[in-house]
């Protein structure tokens, strides 16, 4: 019989009852609090929310935001966790659609209207009525029987959101077998979770962190000065990024605001691809560090790991499937492509629900299903192995302009368009155009006293990539949109005016 993260957990409270198990800024819990204060929630979820029904956790980075998630596992009430940069919006659809009867936030605002018949949700924040119930002796309840322990939702960069299902195995074997297969946290290492728990890499790392018995601190404001700050202050070992922070926390370094890291023994890396001024950022700011990045997707957990050594030696890559999924490069007609040729990226994982690949999508009646006859999960992503199996991410599958006739890979564009002088962030994009079906549109975002122009970027790629990849418009923005998980928002550049 597998062990469940609710037994994992327990027997980490046995043997580290007394130590911290989670700080934020308005206190601490040991693991023994913890275990107390999620016993008794679990209780009035059980309550409060019937079975087939879930429970949303809406709040920013704060230990409640943990105790809602290991109380939720506790009474067997699937968690729905949903970032708190959502807006009325998203937040209708979720509750909507994931069938929330209860949802823990910050303040009771956020459940206003999101009830059945446009009334308010019932609602639990932190507060007296949340300490009362947290504080109630209670002992453990027997769990529900449920096929289903968090409901993830995607970013929506393409879409609305769309609920993914977790099982109690798929979070035992991305949230604590890879871990100390690959993760390295233990039970010494003191981390930090800035990123938002709502989204997968920061809830990730709580749940790693909880289950090994490490100390973990949470912020709930974050800017490169103060990460910098908590580091120091905290002895921080552990230090779980999207390549954005890095380069905002070398900007710091470069300005001379912030030192080198020198307690952070591990850093892990996700979200997007690495290009090698990053890698060497993370040298110099954590030069005692082993650096770890990993390729994933919501629908299917962590795909690929790339060890330290290697993001030196394979820069291009975003490294070899981790322990249990096979991965293939196919062809639009579904045909594996040759060692070496770019396709689409679909990966398995065992059965759904049984190891890194979720149980599917909360579909309505008429959906696709989430893989193919076969088992095998389409990523959107074009990508291409090497005879050894390294994977190179090359771009999205829908990130593809078509101009002329010709594929022009957005990433492609984008990458040159970095390397010029005065440029800070770029995003590419292809908008409509009667001649060309598409153009190619440059989203730039300039150094704060650069003058770089439309004219000097054009001929900055004309004199590094093929004619047909220089953009036809650049427009300058003071910043790129991005979603709620920190994912440049190109359909919203492509909407724009």
């Amino acid at each position: 019989m597998k062990p469940t993260v609710v037994e994992l957990f327990t027997w980490t409270v046995s043997r580290f009852r007394e130590r911290p198990a989670l700080h934020d800024g308005r206190g601490m819990r040991t693991f023994g609090e913890l275990d107390q204060r999620t016993d008794a929630l679990a209780a009035h979820l059980q309550q409060h929310v019937a079975p087939g029904r879930r429970v949303g956790i809406h709040m920013k980075n704060r230990i409640e935001w943990a105790e809602g998630l290991i109380a939720a596992h506790k009474a067997g009430v699937p968690a729905v966790p949903i970032t708190h940069r959502y807006k009325h919006r998203e937040l209708s659809h979720i509750v909507a659609d994931a069938g929330v009867a209860l949802l823990l936030a910050d303040e009771p605002a956020s459940a206003e209207g999101l009830g059945p018949d446009g009334g308010d949700l019932p609602v639990l924040c932190p507060g007296p009525e949340y300490e009362a119930i947290a504080s109630a002796p209670s002992g453990r309840v027997t769990r529900r029987e449920t096929g289903e322990d968090v409901v993830m939702y995607t970013s929506g960069s393409t879409a609305m959101p769309k609920g993914v299902r977790f099982t109690a195995d798929n979070l035992m074997a991305g949230g604590h077998m890879l871990n100390l297969v690959l993760g390295g946290i233990q039970a010494d290492d003191r981390y930090i979770v800035f990123t938002p728990l709502g989204h997968r890499l920061g809830q990730a790392r709580v749940l790693y962190g909880l289950l090994s018995g490490a100390t973990g601190w949470l912020m709930e404001k974050y800017s490169p000065v103060a990460l910098a700050e908590q580091i120091a202050e905290h002895d921080i070992t552990v230090v779980a990024a999207v390549p954005t922070a890095v380069r905002d926390l070398h900007n710091s370094y470069a300005a001379g605001e912030v030192a080198p890291m020198e307690t952070v023994r591990l850093v892990h890396l996700t979200g997007e691809a690495l290009p090698l001024p990053v890698r060497n950022s993370v040298r110099e700011l954590f030069p005692q560090a082993r650096i770890s990045s990993f390729y994933a997707a919501t629908e299917c957990s962590l795909v690929t790991h790339l060890e330290d050594e290697e993001h030196f030696t394979h820069p291009d890559s975003c490294g070899r499937a981790v322990p249990g999924v096979e991965i293939r490069i196919v062809d639009d007609a579904g045909r594996d492509c040759p060692v070496g040729t770019a396709g689409e990226i679909v990966v398995r994982s065992g059965s759904p629900g049984t190891y890194l690949l979720s149980a599917g999508y909360l579909s309505q009646p008429g959906d696709d299903p989430m893989i193919d006859s076969d088992g095998w999960y389409a990523t959107g992503d074009i990508g291409r192995l090497d005879a050894e199996g390294y994977l190179s991410i090359v771009d999205r599958k829908k990130d593809m302009i078509v101009s002329g006739g010709l594929n022009i890979s957005a990433r492609d564009v984008e990458e040159a368009i970095a390397a010029c002088p005065g440029v800070r962030e770029v995003a590419v994009t292809g908008q409509p155009d009667e001649h060309f079906q598409e153009r190619v549109v440059a989203w730039v975002v300039r150094e704060d006293t650069a003058t770089v122009t439309e004219e000097d970027i054009v001929r900055w790629v004309s004199e590094r990539a093929a004619s047909y990849k220089k953009p036809k418009e650049v427009r300058f923005l003071s910043a790129l949109p991005r979603t709620a998980s920190g994912k440049v928002a190109k359909r919203e550049l492509q909407t724009a005016e």
